[in-house]
């Protein structure tokens, strides 16, 4: 520590400082024990992965592809009403892929290998499972080709295998697939004898039994008793409708008499009309002669009177015949009804007698025609089975299996695995992780005692103070000291930076529409005025006559004199025209200007009634910066801004380029000075 009074001459300044020399030596030691864990766990461990790492024996791949073109399961298409299954050829592929590694290939392949000079070597003496366990069958998915992989050492071990394999797959394939096609072409050649024997045996049955039961036709309707059958029950119906309509006659006959109405009509009994005609020609003749001779005359005349009795002797006829004739077809309907209920029970009884052999030629019927059924389902087999063969026999040769070797298996010039590289790296960045955890291990167990080091402090006392005197190692300070000592840093020291306050939050649109809103009067003008860009001594300056009502524009005197638009709505609520031109613009109740602190006070109640949060804290200059971020948002260039709101400090300008955006700048003659709350009035 080192202590000046600048008040007393400079003496010898006295300094206390501690000694480093232990911690030095402790650091000296710390360090040592750190290099000594890492290098011996890295080293270590870098050691043992590299010997696990190159001591792995090197294995090698070898890849072939192959496309197989499989026939369908079945020997020929399947006709068009039964469609083969599509997953058929799909399970017979996996059938083909499970094949190419069946150990009973395999051996073949190992018989050749060894033939050819090439030794497996197996650890437990199998080579047929080492050979499984080399070679690994892959098909690829959504098409034909098969992947064959090889994989262990040497590479020309590798190669001869997977040609081998495919070699012999082949011929086993084709071989298989040529003894499959003569099987399946003899089962459908015997398959279609069963079938055409038991065609001819059950159309000699049908014959037999047709003879045996009289059955002349394959049709039922054409068979002599369902003719008979049908014929009787038509003559049935028709008897029994006449026998309905001669009751019927009867019963109407019946009732005309017993009403005492003629039931005999002329047209039913020639004489009868024969007699109505001559009466009517006699009553037409007496209706000519009224028309020309009076009663009495007609009376005296023999001619009339003689008319007159042949009509009463023909009315008299007419009356005796009318009864005659219902007489007569009364006894007719009578006739009627019995010979019709005698034909409706003549023709029951022959039905009835005839409905046993009816019961049993539909018995014979119906097993005449399942058999005919029966007879039907053997021969449409056996025509399915004769196209059958008839396309095994034509597409033997084109259906015939192939298999295109893509790829063949050819010897690998580099390991496949392991990667030595990569995995060298990987041992070594182990190596280094492991070496700094043991370390910082070690470290956490050894951690020394914190040393409190204090850093040289100058104490400066003011002229006022008392001698400071020495005294040996220590310090001495008058007893009259009443003033408290100023630190005061080294001279080499840097002066800390001065913090800024937090920025300015502008108002949102909202806000100011809601500010506008709620003041009146003296309130509304300022805060449009600041929200235009005006500063409160600005505001405090301007009189009546720096408006220009016609042009919407207010000048700004001063020494950042400008012209700033103002919207219609704000020239309304300025006093009258003819008041004097000296007059503050924003004034009391007397015409006096007012004063900051009142225009603080009118914002802060204009603030709380439009509800605005943090209202207490809201002041002109945020009502200034928040038309200075919106132009800036707008592109404005900063350079504009003295143009338009006269001086801005440092902390201002600081704010606003935190707003601006990835946006062209544009001039300030390109760009609405009024923000959208500004330009519409204020709601009342």
């Amino acid at each position: 520590m080192r202590i000046l009074n600048p008040g007393l001459n400079p003496g010898p300044a006295v300094t206390s400082s501690d000694d480093f020399s232990s911690a030095a030596a402790r650091a000296t030691r710390g360090n040592r024990r750190r290099l000594q864990v890492f290098a011996s766990v890295f080293l270590l461990c870098l050691t043992v992965g590299m010997a696990w790492n190159l001591l792995r024996p090197a294995e090698y791949r070898a890849i072939a592809r192959i496309q197989l073109t499989l026939p369908a399961l079945n020997a020929a298409p399947a006709p068009a009403s039964a469609p083969l299954p599509a997953s058929d050829i799909g399970a017979d592929f996996v059938a083909q892929v499970q094949r190419l590694g069946s150990r009973p290939l395999l051996e073949l392949v190992q018989q050749r290998l060894l033939a050819a000079g090439h030794r497996i070597d197996a650890p437990g003496g199998d080579a047929v499972s080492q050979l499984q366990l080399m070679i690994g069958v892959h098909p690829v998915p959504g098409s034909a080709v098969i992947e064959l992989s090889a994989t262990g050492a040497p590479p020309l071990l590798l190669a001869a295998a997977l040609n081998e394999l495919v070699d012999l797959y082949r011929e086993q394939l084709l071989a298989s697939h040529s003894t499959g096609d003569d099987q399946r072409l003899a089962q459908t050649r015997d398959e279609l004898a069963r079938l055409a024997q038991a065609a001819s045996e059950r159309q000699t049955q049908l014959e037999r039994f047709r003879g045996g039961a009289g059955l002349l036709s394959t049709e039922r309707d054409e068979n002599e008793s369902v003719a008979r059958t049908r014929g009787l029950t038509t003559a049935l119906n028709a008897a029994i409708e006449k026998q309905a309509t001669a009751e019927a006659r009867l019963r109407a006959l019946q009732d005309a008499v017993t009403a005492g109405q003629g039931a005999t009509a002329a047209r039913d009994d020639p004489t009868l009309a024969s007699l109505e005609q001559r009466a009517s020609q006699l009553r037409e003749d007496l209706r000519e002669l009224s028309r020309s001779y009076t009663e009495e005359f007609m009376t005296m005349d023999p001619r009339s009177r003689a008319l007159r009795t042949r009509l009463s002797e023909l009315d008299a006829q007419i009356v005796e015949r009318r009864a005659v004739s219902q007489e007569q077809a009364l006894a007719k309907a009578q006739e009627d009804v019995a010979t019709a209920r005698a034909n409706v029970v003549q023709l029951q009884t022959q039905i009835a007698s005839g409905r046993q052999g009816l019961r049993n030629f539909s018995v014979r019927f119906a097993q005449a025609k399942a058999m005919e059924d029966d007879l039907a389902s053997i021969e449409r087999a056996r025509r399915e089975t004769l196209e059958r063969l008839a396309r095994l026999e034509a597409s033997q040769e084109g259906r015939r299996p192939a298999v295109d070797v893509l790829q063949p298996g050819t010897a690998p010039d580099r390991p496949w695995r392991p990667n030595y590289w990569r995995d060298g790296g990987l041992v070594l960045a182990v190596s280094l992780a492991l070496g700094l955890l043991a370390m910082g291990l070690v470290e956490l167990f050894n951690r020394p005692p914190a040393i409190a080091a204090a850093a040289p402090v100058t104490l400066v006392l003011p002229p006022s103070w008392p001698a400071v005197a020495p005294d040996g190692a220590s310090l001495r300070l008058a007893p009259q000291v009443a003033q408290p000592l100023t630190a005061i840093s080294p001279p080499d020291a840097v002066a800390p930076p001065k913090l800024s306050g937090p920025p300015l939050r502008e108002l949102t649109q909202p806000e100011a529409a809601a500010l506008l809103t709620a003041a009146h009067g003296p309130a509304r003008l300022a805060c449009a005025a600041w929200l235009l860009g005006l500063t409160t001594p600005e505001l405090m300056a301007l009189r009546l006559r720096d408006i220009d009502r016609k042009a919407l524009t207010l000048h700004v005197d001063g020494a950042w004199a400008r012209d700033v638009a103002v919207p219609p709505w704000f020239v309304g609520e300025l006093p009258p025209a003819d008041a004097p031109a000296d007059a503050p613009m924003v004034h009391d109740a007397d015409g006096q200007a007012l004063g900051e602190s009142d225009l603080q006070m009118l914002l802060l109640c204009a603030a709380v009634d439009a509800g605005l949060p943090d209202s207490g804290a809201l002041t002109p200059e945020r009502l200034r910066h928040t038309a200075m971020a919106w132009l800036v948002r707008e592109g404005m260039r900063f350079a504009d801004l003295p143009q338009r709101f006269g001086r801005v400090d440092a902390r201002g300008l600081a704010d606003l380029a935190a707003l601006v955006a990835d946006r062209p700048r544009r001039h300030a003659n390109e760009i609405d000075p009024l923000m959208p709350v500004l330009r519409v009035p204020p709601a009342s």
